[in-house]
């Protein structure tokens, strides 16, 4: 027993914490974009676009919800909650509902499932009695709350056309429902409201706005109604059976997002700021900061419970209004965007670029500017002069300093952001160059050779051409190359990529690589050497001209992503002496052979602390697959796990904790691998979980070890229970012995072998059955 309880103490004292189980997938998105809430009991559940998260005003705790971890789905556009039923609805824009009820999560999936053509989306919710009553895309849909089932759908345009419902009320009796086509009615009770003969289109509001929220007191209903025009809203009234645009003392035509009445107050929300109007009208009282605090306020909805109002805002999350001029802002940990682009890893942080080109590379001329996650906070650098640089597509982290990066936009040049420092480079200050036809500053791609020293690819676009396609850049000096000229007009330079003898691979998107060795004389260009790979049997054997990514293993194999699938080219070194040529791997699969995912874009490949290689594809979801090519080890889609979307943008490792993170077009998404490098973490080797319980069921994972390292694991009298080769620095082991049969209660000892091959006791782990 002693010895049991001295063992206990020993894993107690060595045990290293590790945030997440092998296995697990957790979301990092955004969660201060609030557009609507509701309070449900001590909790507000909060539709933070793509996500949702729920504050607990008890312990002040917040959680977030989304399709990782208990949700059905992505982009909530709209909470209400069922004091009656105890139930909170949120309504996605894909039509797809989601019910929590007792901390369950019911799902009900006939809106987004059915064959209806266009907009699905729950623009609103409203709650009577029993019933839900569903503002959609295509029209009105009851929900049965307490059989949490799809009760009947009321198409109310011409001949039972579908109707943009924004928002609904039930006013005397009468049921409105607002739309892009004017103000609907019809009789509450008495007809079959799925006649669409039975609704009509209340005269009096103009036919070149679109009604967009409705708020209803004792006597009358408030109409926002949007129009394309900056400023230029109007609030019509409903009252006495006569529609008008009354007077509301500081309303002067703000872009509208919400109209309310709570505590017998008029509520209004614009673009920037709201308004608090008496119900007679009488005054207003402005809403432009939380507090002396908080700036830039862009309240989206309200809830009104106990004389507190709680404020979704699109720029802070949740506000909570306890009393006048009392404000309590709640901002969640998190990006400040779900655009993810461009993943760069580096010394345990990471960093986003998070700007996005259209497929023909054309811009979007988005201006989120770039995210680091780094000890589990996230620091957003989206203004201060970045909010300037729009299609962030390209980000580099110097291995020497992970706060300090330099990020490429598709058309304003570079970026650089050193200790929180944010400069600026284009061509009025550096070597980048605009292309002729206009001032277009293209980066398309970056790296850090081991030197420290930054790798810009300039890129040509369309008809034009640059001079001096690949720069270097020290912090204080300028090297500039033209690449033997190989590059021509049209040419589109993406990702670069250096290898471990200095050589620079550069992906174009029609054609093929582009590799350069410099021989490492930055000013001297008579010993530079070019080449290009591309389709064909004696241009190097590429499945594809138009390549996106690749990967130089540890084997100095080079792994290319390409339009038309993978290929390997054996070997970095004999790149230059006119021979290389790539293969495509064939595997067997189906008592047949077959090119390795030769039906797939692969758009992404990155590898882990096994060697292995994560693929990430343009509509097939990602892939693990094994050093050799030979063996998937994971696919994940969005059918079969929690990754946000199909199409995966990008792929990043955590080296030290096997962490994998993909960019998607969705968000960002992360899934603890079971592979680490061995050389980045230098602490002594622990398992996780440890101790572990009778209640767990899943891998528990040894980490720090030697890279790929032969692993046993014995009982305390020595007898073998399991073997396996670890991953990296990592291994796992399901618990079981080699028979299959899970372990009894008792502690079991780790030995792998070091480099000399002799059997070192690595750690122990105590099982509680």
């Amino acid at each position: 027993m002693k010895r049991f309880l001295y063992l206990f103490t020993l894993l107690l004292i060595t045990q290293v914490s590790f945030s997440q189980s092998l296995g697990e997938w957790r979301s990092h998105l955004p969660l201060n974009k609030g557009s609507s809430l509701a309070k449900a009991g001590n909790k507000v559940y909060v539709a933070a676009y793509p996500s949702v998260f729920v504050y607990d005003i008890e312990d002040e705790s917040i959680e977030q919800l989304s399709k990782v971890n208990e949700l059905s789905d992505l982009g909530a556009t709209v909470i209400k909650y069922s004091e009656q039923f105890k139930t909170v609805i949120i309504g996605y824009e894909t039509g797809n509902i989601d019910l929590i009820v007792n901390n369950v999560v019911i799902n009900i999936p006939d809106i987004s499932r059915s064959f209806i053509q266009g907009d699905k989306a729950i623009n609103n919710i409203s709650i009577y009695d029993e019933y839900a009553y569903l503002s959609t895309g295509f029209g009105i849909v009851v929900l049965d709350i307490l059989r949490r089932e799809i009760k009947e759908t009321y198409t109310i345009g011409d001949n039972g056309s579908y109707v943009n419902v924004a928002d609904f009320v039930v006013f005397k009796d009468t049921i409105y429902a607002a739309s892009k086509d004017g103000l609907y009615y019809a009789s509450f009770s008495g007809v079959n409201l799925s006649d669409f003969q039975v609704w009509n289109k209340m005269a009096g509001i103009s036919s070149a706005v679109s009604l967009v929220k409705l708020a209803v007191t004792d006597n009358e209903i408030y109409i926002a109604a949007s129009t394309a025009a900056y400023n230029s809203d109007t609030i019509y009234r409903y009252k006495n059976g006569t529609i008008d645009i009354p007077t509301i003392p500081k309303y002067s035509g703000w872009d509208l997002k919400e109209l309310e009445f709570l505590d017998e107050q008029l509520i209004i929300a614009s673009t920037y700021g709201g308004l608090l109007v008496q119900e007679d009208l009488s005054s207003s009282k402005r809403i432009s900061t939380y507090g002396s605090s908080y700036t830039g306020v862009k309240p989206r909805a309200f809830d009104f419970k106990d004389g507190i109002i709680y404020i979704a805002d699109e720029s802070h999350g949740l506000v909570i209004n306890s009393a006048p001029e009392v404000y309590e802002v709640i901002t969640p940990e998190g990006p400040g965007s779900e655009n993810c682009w461009d993943l760069s890893y580096s010394e345990g942080a990471m960093w986003v670029a998070t700007g996005a080109l259209k497929y023909n590379l054309n811009n979007f001329w988005n201006k989120n500017g770039v995210y680091q996650f780094k000890n589990e906070k996230w620091i957003n650098y989206n203004k201060n002069g970045i909010d300037s640089v729009y299609d962030i597509t390209t980000i580099a982290v110097d291995p020497n300093n992970p706060d300090h990066v330099f990020f490429g936009s598709w058309g304003r040049g570079l970026g650089e952001i050193k200790d929180g420092v944010f400069s600026h480079y284009s061509k009025y200050n550096s070597p980048i160059k605009s292309i002729a036809s206009f001032n277009w500053q293209g980066v398309g791609g970056l790296a850090f050779d081991n030197n420290g020293l930054a790798w810009i690819v300039n890129s040509p676009k369309s008809s034009n051409s640059i001079s001096e396609p690949l720069l270097a850049y020290n912090g204080t000096d300028w090297y500039k190359f033209t690449l033997l000229n190989e590059v021509a007009s049209g040419h589109y330079l993406n990702q670069l990529y250096i290898d471990k003898n200095g050589y620079k691979w550069i992906t174009t998107r029609y054609n093929g690589i582009i590799v350069f060795d410099d021989n490492g004389t930055l000013i001297d260009e008579s010993d530079d050497r070019v080449i290009r790979i591309q389709e064909g049997s004696t241009a190097g054997d590429l499945p594809s001209n138009q390549v996106h990514s690749l990967v130089i293993d540890d084997n100095d194999k080079v792994w290319i992503g390409t339009e038309k699938g993978l290929a390997v080219i054996q070997s970095i070194n004999n790149v230059f002496d006119g021979t290389v040529k790539a293969e495509r791997i064939i595997i067997e699969q189906d008592e047949s052979f077959q090119y390795l995912l030769e039906t797939e874009a692969i758009r992404t490949i990155v590898k882990d602390g096994g060697n292995r290689k994560w693929v990430g594809t343009f509509s097939g979801g990602a892939y693990l697959i094994s050093e050799d090519g030979q063996e998937t080890i994971h696919h994940f889609t969005i059918d079969n796990s929690p990754i946000l979307a199909n199409n995966i943008i990008d792929i990043e490792v955590f080296g030290s904790t096997g962490e994998v993170f993909f960019a998607t077009e969705k968000g960002l998404v992360s899934f603890a691998s079971d592979a680490t490098d061995s050389k980045s973490y230098s602490g002594p080797a622990y398992a996780f979980p440890n101790p572990v319980k009778s209640s767990y069921s899943g891998i528990i994972g040894i980490r720090g070890l030697v890279g790929n390292s032969e692993v046993k694991i014995t009982d305390t009298t020595g007898n073998l229970v399991f073997e396996t080769i670890a991953e990296g620095g990592t291994a796992t082991w399901d618990g079981k012995t080699l028979s299959g049969k899970r372990v009894q209660t008792g502690v079991y000892i780790v030995f792998s072998s070091n480099d000399d091959g002799s059997e070192t006791e690595i750690t122990k782990i105590l099982f509680i059955n």
